[in-house]
C-alpha cells in the first residue's frame, strides 16, 4: 500500500465507525481509481473538507442515538437502573470526598521547590533515654549560626510552645487546709523550690492550665483604660491564665517584648499582666503595650510588663483548650503569685525522659503535705497527641470506608452493568442475525452501558464536591478538593463500568445467534 492510500485511510477514520466500517473500503477503492487522474494531494483536502462539515454533525447525531437507545432500554428496567445509578453515585461521591481528603493529607507533595532536598532535624540523647526529640530554641540558633552544610536552616512550631520533655500534673488543695491565699503561695513556693533543686529539672512552673491539658479556663473582656472613656465599648475577647514564674520558659514560649513573671510580683505588689500578642495588637495595635493599664472585665486592672506569642490549645472552648485545627485564642496572663488558686497544673521541664521525674514530683509534694494526692499526672506531648486522635481516627476510619465504598462500588457497578447486557443476550443475537458485525454490536453495548455509568459518576462527583466541605472540617490548613483524586476516582470507575459493559456483551457476541435467539 503506498503512502498516500495511507494517509487517505488515516483520514477515513475521522468518520464515525459505523459509517467508515460500511463505506471505508469502497472510498478507498475510488480514490485508488482518481488518485492517478486528479492526484492525492486534491483528494486529501477535498476529503478533509467533508469530514470538517459533516464528521462532527454525524458524530454528534450517533451520540444522541445512542443515548436515546439506552435510555429507552433503561426505562425498560428502572429498578435496575435506579440501583446502578445510585452505587455508581454513591461509590464516586463518598470515595471521591475521602480520598481527596487522604491525598490533601498524606500523599500531596510539599508546595516548595526541591521538596526532596528539605529533611526535619531532631536531637538525640542516648545518656537520657531521649533518642529523638524536638531541638531547642537555644540549639537552634546556635546550629543556624555555625551550619555550614545546608543550604538554610529554619525553625517552625505549630502549636506556638514546645511540648517534648514537659511532665504535667494536676494539684487541688482543699480550702479547709489552706483557707487563704498566704497558705496556697506557701505551699506552691515550697514545691517548686523543692523542684528546682533536682539535677534533672530545666525548668519547673504552675499554671491554671498547660495547653491541650485539662484546666481552668475563664474567658474574660480585656480593654485599655486609657481608652476606657473615649471607646467604652472597645473590648477583646480573651481567655485568663494565672501562672507562675518560669512557665513561659517551661514551655519554651517566646517573650516578643517587656518581662515575664518574677518574684517581685508578689502579694501586695501592684498587679501586673502579660498578653498574648493578638491581645497587644488588637487594643494597642503599633504603639508599644509595655507599661500600659489594662483592664479585665471592668474591674481589676493591671500593668503589661510582657508580651507573649499565642499558642493553640489554651482556649476557654471545652475543658482541654481545643485543638490543633483551631487558631490560637486571645489570652491574658496574671502573676499566680498574686492571685493564688487551690487549683493548679505543676509543668516540669526535664533533661531526660519525663516520665522518670514522676516519684521525684510524689514526693517533693508529700514532703510539704502527706495528705496533698497528685493526679493527671501525664506528659504535655500525650495531651498534645490526644487532642488530635479523634480528628485523626475519624480521617483513618473515612478512609478505610473510602476503600470499602470504592470496592463496593466496584462490584456494584460490575454486577447491574453486566446483568444490564445479560438481559439483552436475545437482542444482540437479532442484531448478528440480520448481519452485524461483532466489533459493532460491541461499540453499541459500549456506548450505552458508559451513557449510564457516566450519569451515575457525574452525579458522584457533584455529591463528593458538596461532601468535601463537610471533610474538609477534618483538616488542619490543608484543602480537601483535590482535582487529581476526583478524575482519578472517576476514570477508576468508569474504567471498571467499561469492562462491565465488554466482558458480558464480548461472552454474548461468541454465542451461535440462533442460540442467543431461543434466550427468555
Amino acid at each position: 500500500m503506498k503512502t498516500s492510500e495511507r494517509i487517505y485511510r488515516l483520514l477515513l477514520r475521522l468518520y464515525p465507525r459505523d459509517f467508515g466500517d460500511e463505506y471505508g473500503a469502497e472510498m478507498a477503492r475510488l480514490y485508488r481509481d482518481r488518485a492517478r487522474d486528479e492526484g492525492a494531494l486534491r483528494l486529501w483536502l477535498a476529503l478533509l473538507a467533508d469530514v470538517l462539515r459533516t464528521a462532527p454533525k454525524e458524530q454528534l447525531s450517533m451520540l444522541m442515538q445512542d443515548i436515546r437507545h439506552a435510555f429507552r432500554l433503561f426505562s425498560r428496567t428502572p429498578i435496575v437502573t435506579a440501583t446502578g445509578l445510585i452505587t455508581v453515585a454513591l461509590g464516586v461521591g463518598g470515595s471521591t470526598a475521602v480520598f481527596s481528603v487522604v491525598y490533601a493529607v498524606m500523599m500531596r507533595p510539599l508546595p516548595y521547590p526541591a521538596p526532596d532536598r528539605i529533611v526535619e532535624l531532631f536531637e538525640d540523647n542516648p545518656q537520657a533515654n531521649r533518642p529523638l526529640f524536638r531541638v531547642s530554641t537555644l540549639n537552634y540558633l546556635s546550629w543556624a549560626e555555625r551550619a555550614t552544610s545546608m543550604e538554610a536552616l529554619a525553625a517552625f512550631g505549630s502549636a506556638g510552645f514546645e511540648p517534648e520533655g514537659v511532665i504535667t500534673a494536676r494539684i487541688s488543695l482543699p480550702r479547709a487546709r489552706y483557707p487563704d491565699g498566704a497558705r496556697t503561695l506557701g505551699f506552691h513556693r515550697r514545691l517548686l523550690e523543692s523542684l528546682n533543686g533536682i539535677s534533672q529539672v530545666q525548668a519547673v512552673a504552675l499554671g491554671t492550665s498547660a495547653p491541650f491539658a485539662p484546666g481552668v479556663r475563664a474567658g474574660g473582656r480585656a480593654r485599655d483604660r486609657a481608652e476606657a472613656s473615649l471607646s467604652p465599648d472597645a473590648w477583646v475577647e480573651a481567655v485568663e491564665h494565672m501562672v507562675s514564674p518560669g512557665y513561659f520558659q517551661v514551655l519554651d514560649v517566646p517573650l516578643l517584648a517587656g518581662r515575664s513573671f518574677g518574684q517581685q510580683d508578689g502579694l501586695g505588689s501592684p498587679p501586673v499582666a502579660v498578653v498574648s500578642e493578638s491581645v497587644a495588637r488588637q487594643l494597642w495595635g503599633d504603639k508599644s503595650p509595655i507599661g500600659q493599664t489594662l483592664e479585665w472585665n471592668g474591674a481589676r486592672q493591671h500593668e503589661v510588663v510582657g508580651v507573649v506569642r499565642d499558642i493553640r490549645g489554651a482556649d476557654g472552648r471545652g475543658a482541654r483548650g481545643g485543638g490543633l485545627d483551631r487558631e490560637p485564642s486571645a489570652a491574658v496572663y496574671f502573676s499566680a503569685t498574686q492571685l493564688p488558686q487551690r487549683t493548679m497544673t505543676l509543668l516540669v521541664r526535664t533533661s531526660g525522659e519525663p516520665s522518670a521525674i514522676v516519684p521525684a514530683i510524689a514526693r517533693a509534694v508529700q514532703d510539704i503535705d502527706p495528705a496533698q494526692p497528685v493526679y493527671q499526672v501525664r506528659r504535655l506531648q500525650d495531651w498534645l497527641e490526644e487532642s488530635a486522635a479523634e480528628p485523626r481516627f475519624t480521617t483513618t476510619l473515612s478512609g478505610v470506608f473510602a476503600v470499602v465504598a470504592l470496592l463496593l462500588a466496584a462490584a456494584g457497578v460490575y454486577g447491574v452493568l453486566s446483568y444490564s447486557v445479560a438481559q439483552r443476550t436475545q437482542e444482540i443475537g437479532v442484531r448478528m442475525a440480520i448481519g452485524a458485525e461483532r466489533g459493532q454490536v460491541m461499540r453499541l453495548v459500549l456506548r450505552g452501558g458508559m451513557a449510564w455509568a457516566l450519569t451515575g459518576i457525574t452525579i458522584g462527583l457533584l455529591s463528593a464536591f458538596a461532601l468535601s466541605r463537610v471533610l474538609g472540617s477534618l483538616l488542619f490548613e490543608v484543602g480537601a478538593r483535590d482535582p487529581i483524586t476526583y478524575s482519578t476516582v472517576g476514570v477508576m470507575l468508569a474504567l471498571v463500568a467499561m469492562l462491565a459493559c465488554h466482558i458480558p456483551a464480548a461472552r454474548a457476541t461468541r454465542i451461535d445467534p440462533v442460540i442467543a435467539l431461543r434466550t427468555e
